[in-house]
């Protein structure tokens, strides 16, 4: 997987999420320190964070933040954890269904791993369907499209399921 493709939107709600729940940081670790290379303040603060939950395995919220701080990141995450920024049950404050944030988180570290990896594959196919025009080629093209709109589906319903909870 290659850093250089996330989302930054969702990586920044993947980090609010680690941030609010970060018990899940050792569920992920060994995905999450993939995105050390990662470029820019996201990519530190992913690092910083990994650091962090590597440091101490007993983090809560307030802990990590504190740590976060010290570390001179206290701004950069408390732009994450506004309320009105990230649309998903992971990123809230506080939280009915701890069970379902953590599952949400789950699913959209999934989709965040996967998308650079079909994004990649994506353009690589589109390559050899204009280099070659072969049957081959454009099943593979359009095999990629079609995973790379399951990936923006589930990260759609994500942010629909969570818009619901918010009418009630």
């Amino acid at each position: 997987m290659q850093a250089s493709g996330l989302d930054p939107i969702l990586a920044r709600a993947v980090l609010a999420g680690l941030i609010r729940h970060p018990a899940e940081i050792a569920r992920h670790m060994e995905v999450l320190g993939s995105l050390r290379n990662a470029s820019g303040a996201l990519g530190k603060l992913f690092e910083a964070v990994i650091d962090v939950a590597l440091e101490d395995q007993q983090l809560d919220s307030a802990r990590i933040l504190t740590i976060l701080a010290k570390s001179g990141f206290d701004q950069v995450a408390s732009d994450l954890l506004r309320a009105d920024t990230l649309p998903f049950s992971f990123t809230r404050r506080t939280t009915v269904d701890e069970a379902r944030a953590r599952e949400d988180l789950n699913e959209a570290i999934a989709v965040m791993v996967a998308q650079p990896a079909v994004d990649a594959a994506l353009a690589e196919a589109t390559a050899a369907l204009s280099r070659d025009g072969s049957e081959e080629a454009f099943a593979r093209q359009v095999a990629l499209s079609r995973k790379r709109q399951e990936l923006e589906a589930r990260l759609a319903n994500l942010i629909l399921a969570d818009e619901e909870d918010l009418d009630d």
